[in-house]
């Protein structure tokens, strides 16, 4: 990568571990947005080889934080699809410029900060990195605030399916009790039958 884009991918992966760090879904929506965004700004300006060399660059670094983003893909639909849109960037040498251009759909420049929305490559410092996240689109906003709902959502569906479950268990473990007395006074009655028939009978 040159310098610029170097510089752009340093500043923008230092945020995003950032706002991992803080889990602040808001901010890591708007930092996985800008990064792939900027893939889209480079292949529109025609430099395909140095957006290759940067989705290399951004795919590494969300392998590495996959962990850290794992926790948010599961309840988080948008932030699942912007990881997955990052793993999925065409970044080998044989890419075309049409493959490329297809990569990176509208729906991620809408979540892009406005000055990266508008086909910036260059985020020349953390601080205007920092910015950015703070300027994130209306859209970003909603997607976190559905998300936050989602996992409320999960949570309390979690709790009730514990609930349920140890209703169920409880049913069960009575259940088998009354079988296991049941059974225990049919033997029993068995038992005294045989007694009787083998008094009378004398067997």
């Amino acid at each position: 990568m040159n310098q610029e884009t170097k510089t752009t991918f340093d500043n923008l992966t230092a945020q995003l571990a950032s706002s991992l760090k803080a889990k602040d879904s808001k901010a890591v929506i708007s930092s996985l947005a800008n990064l792939e965004t900027i893939y889209k700004n480079l292949v529109d300006k025609g430099n395909l080889e140095e957006a290759t060399k940067y989705a290399s660059a951004i795919q590494k670094f969300v392998n590495e934080h996959s962990e850290e983003l794992k926790t948010y893909t599961s309840g988080n639909a948008t932030i699942a699809q912007l990881v997955n849109g990052i793993a999925s960037l065409p970044a080998t040498a044989g890419t075309t410029a049409e493959e490329a251009k297809k990569a990176v759909s509208t729906d991620v420049v809408n979540l892009a900060s406005k000055a990266i929305a508008s086909g910036s490559t260059t985020v020349a410092t953390a601080e205007e990195a920092a910015n950015l996240i703070k300027n994130a689109p209306e859209a970003v906003k909603s997607a976190a605030n559905a998300a936050a709902q989602n996992t409320a959502a999960n949570a309390e569906k979690a709790v009730v399916d514990k609930a349920n479950e140890a209703a169920s268990n409880a049913k069960k473990k009575a259940s088998d009790k009354v079988n296991e007395e049941t059974t225990k006074a049919a033997d029993k009655v068995n038992s005294e039958a045989n007694k009787a028939l083998k008094k009378v009978f004398g067997n």
